[in-house]
């Protein structure tokens, strides 16, 4: 009920990261160490702007604002059930994060809570591995206030391609890995169709 918390078993100068994650928070990240901070210390240990914590730290988490939407097939409206929708960039930041996690339920509606407040979220939609649509990068939009930001997102249905890898002498099946790349000409490789602030395939 205060905020404090305690965890044991690491030994002695030892390093840990700790994840702080939660209803109303930022996801949070943080470097610790398992000793006091030195005498005159202010929080911080190490150099070139890595922040390292010591024992008995205090840090104060920032808000989240929860992201709301629902998540449709383009051509038909039709709400998709159980596609990933992730974090792709905190906003603030310009490192890729997927960490923050949720997946569409039943009707085709998400929540997503752990990303910071401020221009410059970025989510990613993925589907599972049975339905046939593109992943889709889509931009947070950053109005006024700290509710949530609803988004909309209308995935692209693609075509199912199968196959079988086997040994070009034996004709045994062999393991193979197989990626596309879609011609710079494919209209739905880069129309917009996130309705809350932008997105891109």
């Amino acid at each position: 009920a205060d905020g404090r918390f305690a965890l044991r078993g690491f030994g002695a100068e030892r390093y840990t990261r700790l994840v702080f994650s939660g209803e109303t928070v930022t996801w949070t990240v943080l470097d610790v160490v398992t000793r006091p901070v030195e005498p005159g210390g202010d929080g911080q240990l190490g150099g070139g702007g890595r922040q390292l914590f010591g024992s008995g730290f205090e840090w104060v988490l920032q808000p989240t604002r929860p992201i709301t939407g629902i998540v449709r097939d383009a051509q038909t409206g039709q709400p998709l059930a159980d596609v990933t929708v992730a974090s792709q960039i905190l906003a603030g930041t310009m490192m890729m994060n997927d960490s923050v996690r949720t997946r569409t339920d039943a009707d085709g509606r998400f929540r997503l809570v752990g990303m910071p407040k401020g221009a410059g979220n970025e989510l990613l939609v993925m589907p599972n591995d049975e339905q046939p649509y593109f992943m889709q990068e889509v931009e947070v939009p950053d109005s006024a206030g700290i509710g949530p930001v609803e988004v909309e997102v209308k995935l692209t249905r693609g075509l199912w391609i199968t196959g079988r890898v086997t040994n070009k002498v034996t004709g045994e099946p062999v393991y193979g890995r197989l990626h596309y790349l879609p011609f710079l000409d494919n209209a739905n490789a880069v129309v917009i169709y996130c309705d809350g602030g932008g997105g891109h395939l």
